[in-house]
């Protein structure tokens, strides 16, 4: 699939998959007089020739059976524009009970953890997570997950399914999370303790929080963790005391560099965040001793400003976040959003700010990025951009226009008017937009500058199948209209059964992409009163 644009755009809008919802009866809408040239309706799909070009794996999230356990089917090669697969065994519910052990002078003694457990293999993104709490049992807390034992594979054969097990201590000042990998479950539920690590000479690294060398004033109250290089917790979380100590404790394994995060907490002022290195002693050695200062902390005062429009006209609802260097760490605030005269009122120190303008997505304005600086006589009034409008048609696969389809427009990275202010690999605000073509096709959006994905879903009754469209958004606007085209679809056929060999209805079915770093969801349907029914997936990129 791809965009087809005049020439003189110099975009490149090339096209991958990803799907939204669709109810349709089991993926067999009728399309047999409503396919384009060249396409005939198979299965409900408007197909062509080819198979799609790239590797697919399955999520099956049952909705209606709350026996049945959400699994995955790895990745497969669809083998024409149609492909049957075998019925497709569901994983029934089944648990794993397990306690976190201590070692004891009368025997191991159990505590109280959060218990999670996140599938080790399949779909990278938002992999299958269960999590439970321990519950006092007549032998100490016990937590009780439901997972599932195996997941089908396209063959309608069963492989295991793999865990890793993450532990987090209730008591999360005195003991670090602890990881278990490779964890499986049987069909009739298992059983598992964890030992831990006796807790006495467990490395510890302790420090103080001070204001500055020339303020030794402790600072009380603060959140202080550290984190390895992935940004999981690895220690205790504990708080500083009425004189700013604090001590972390850490399994022996973790022994190596991590970041240590001291955060501002509950009722504790308007204070910089810090993040610093740290080494973590092996068991028996000694860390040193980690004195921080925030540094010299100018005096705080409300800051009241103001948002419009290029007209001048107050915006409401306008989010404000405001981020500088502080002392020896980063001052972050948010406003919050603006009041319907535009205004905000926020607590700030002093000093050079990064200043974040989200306004809501009925206002017709653009994110905005700005720097500022920031004195106690400022009233800053900072101006809305109306952000450029693009209009187009969505075609069929024959070139024809394609009417009353949806489409969702999602903001993967924004640009701003000052280029340096981009941050590379940020994540952008979570900005989505929705509009439909109109009778003849054509559709018209106002959207933020910036690189998009353009979700295209066709009325279910089409025979075609969603499809992703990148987009590049220039500051100014000025796109001649777009032409998006759908491509032709590939029917995937499928039937669920229970642990039972019943019929497994209500099931969520979804095709994803997975030779894309995230991987990118290119279909779904719904199984039927059968246990069946048929995803579309784009056939082309």
């Amino acid at each position: 699939m791809r965009w087809i644009v005049p020439a003189a755009v110099a975009l490149l809008l090339g096209a991958c998959d990803a799907g939204l919802p669709v109810e349709v009866d089991a993926g067999r809408a009728g399309c047999a007089d409503r396919c384009p040239a060249a396409l005939e309706c198979r299965q409900g799909a408007c197909v062509g020739a080819e198979a799609p070009r790239w590797p697919v794996a399955l999520r099956l999230r049952p909705r209606g059976d709350d026996a049945l356990a959400a699994v995955e089917v790895p990745r497969f090669e669809p083998d024409g524009p149609v492909t049957t697969l075998p019925d497709l065994p569901m994983s029934t519910r089944t648990t794993l009970s397990g306690r976190a052990l201590l070692p004891g002078p009368d025997g191991p003694l159990a505590i109280a953890v959060r218990a999670i457990a996140r599938a080790e293999q399949g779909i990278a993104e938002q992999p299958l997570t269960a999590t439970a709490d321990s519950v006092d049992r007549a032998d100490g807390p016990r937590f009780v997950l439901q997972l599932a034992p195996f997941w089908p594979t396209a063959e309608g054969g069963r492989q295991r399914a793999v865990y890793r097990l993450t532990l987090r201590p209730v008591e999360a000042e005195r003991y670090p999370p602890w990881v278990v990998d490779d964890v499986r479950v049987e069909v009739e539920g298992s059983q598992l303790d964890v030992p831990l690590p006796a807790f006495d000479g467990l490395p510890t690294v302790e420090g103080e929080v001070r204001i500055s060398q020339d303020n030794p004033t402790p600072i009380a109250g603060l959140r202080v963790f550290a984190v390895d290089d992935d940004n999981r917790r690895i220690s205790t979380e504990t708080h500083t005391d009425a004189e700013g100590r604090f001590a972390l404790r850490f399994w022996p394994d973790a022994a190596g560099q991590a970041t240590l995060r001291v955060r501002r907490a509950g009722d504790v002022g308007p204070l910089p965040e810090i993040d610093r290195p740290i080494a973590v002693p092996a068991a028996g050695e000694a860390a040193a001793f980690s004195r921080i200062y925030l540094g010299a902390l100018p005096s705080t005062f409300a800051l009241s400003g103001r948002i419009v429009d290029e007209d001048e006209a107050p915006v409401g609802g306008v989010e404000v976040r405001m981020s500088g260097a502080v002392g020896e760490g980063v001052f972050s605030v948010d406003a919050g959003p603006t009041d319907a005269d535009g205004a905000f009122t926020v607590t700030v120190y002093p000093g050079r700010y990064r200043v974040d303008l989200e306004p809501p997505p009925d206002a017709g304005a653009r994110l905005a990025r700005l720097e500022a600086v920031i004195e106690p006589e400022s009233a800053p009034r900072w101006t809305l951009v109306a952000g450029p409008t693009i209009r187009g048609t969505v075609l069929d696969p024959a070139g024809d226009p394609l009417p009353r389809a949806r489409l969702e427009v999602r903001l993967l990275s924004a640009r701003y008017a000052d280029p340096s202010l981009i941050v590379p690999g940020e994540a952008p605000p979570a900005r989505t937009r929705q509009t439909e073509a109109d009778a003849d096709g054509r559709f018209a959006i106002q959207l933020d500058p910036g690189e998009h994905t353009v979700r295209v879903v066709p009325p279910a009754d089409t025979g075609l199948p969603e499809s992703d469209h990148p987009l590049s958004v220039p500051l100014g606007g000025g796109l001649p209209p777009l032409e998006v085209r759908v491509p032709a679809a590939a029917a995937l056929v499928f039937g669920l059964r229970d642990g039972e060999g019943q019929p497994a209805r209500d099931v969520v079915v979804e095709a994803w992409r997975t030779d894309t770093d995230p991987p990118v969801r290119i279909g779904e349907a719904t199984s039927d009163a059968e246990g069946a029914g048929v995803v579309r997936l784009p056939v082309t990129q």
